[in-house]
């Protein structure tokens, strides 16, 4: 929704869950991002009655995804799997696994337990170091018209620093490669571990970098992006 729709409709703010782009505005400064709750599961799950991780999957199983960063991990793991497209809401995704069209399904953490959804019976928390989360996964924040300064501030009374300096790099760094939700990429940063992905377009050349700080400060997103593409 453009800054003039949200004008139209006399919006004072919208809330924006799991994974979000670089830029969440239209391009101008009519819309700004007001405040980052804590971050709360930001992980990967895969979902399946036949196996509880990824390594443990039938060969050749059909696996339901539509996402290029989830695919890269999956395949990095295991190159038998058979990728096929997952759309729809959680409910519909969770049906049509139940229905047999899928031996297993990789849905965000964040979103199944904040529907009420997660079950250990199938439900598997996938480790950063098998999967890195999106960009700013597992987090809410609040976007606002940036001249209303009555909703800015109420903003900050819920605005969480710490999750606010990770995730800032986070963006940073996908900003900088210009790249999207349609891009196989990956960035995490949380305690004092940050972990990123870049892949070709084909999901080919996949490259990892690690690093570990004390202060959040010695982290730059933008050149971290740099030095990703020069490897």
């Amino acid at each position: 929704m453009s800054s003039l729709e949200w004008l139209r409709h006399k919006l004072c703010a919208g809330f924006h869950a799991a994974d979000f782009a670089a830029a969440l505005n239209d391009g101008s400064a009519s819309l700004q991002l007001g405040c980052y709750l804590q971050r709360e599961y930001p992980l990967d799950c895969l979902v399946s009655y036949k196996a509880k991780s990824i390594l443990e999957l039938p060969k050749n199983s059909k696996v339901g995804s539509s996402s290029p960063r989830r695919a890269v991990f999956l395949k990095k793991q295991r190159p038998d799997l058979e990728i096929f497209p997952l759309r729809g809401n959680v409910n519909s995704r969770l049906k049509k696994l139940s229905d047999g069209e899928y031996d297993a399904i990789i849905l965000a953490e964040a979103g199944l337990r904040r529907l009420g959804l997660y079950n250990e019976d199938y439900c598997y928390v996938i480790k950063p170091e098998e999967m890195i989360p999106a960009v700013g996964q597992g987090v809410i924040t609040a976007q606002y018209v940036s001249s209303n300064q009555e909703i800015k501030d109420i903003l900050k009374l819920v605005d969480d620093p710490v999750t606010r300096n990770y995730v800032d790099i986070e963006r940073d760094f996908l900003s900088e490669l210009n790249a999207d939700c349609r891009t196989p990429v990956a960035g995490f940063v949380l305690g004092n571990r940050a972990m990123f992905m870049l892949a070709d377009d084909d999901m080919s050349n996949v490259k990892i970098l690690e690093k570990s700080f004390d202060s959040v400060g010695e982290l730059d997103g933008r050149k971290i992006a740099l030095e990703i593409a020069r490897i």
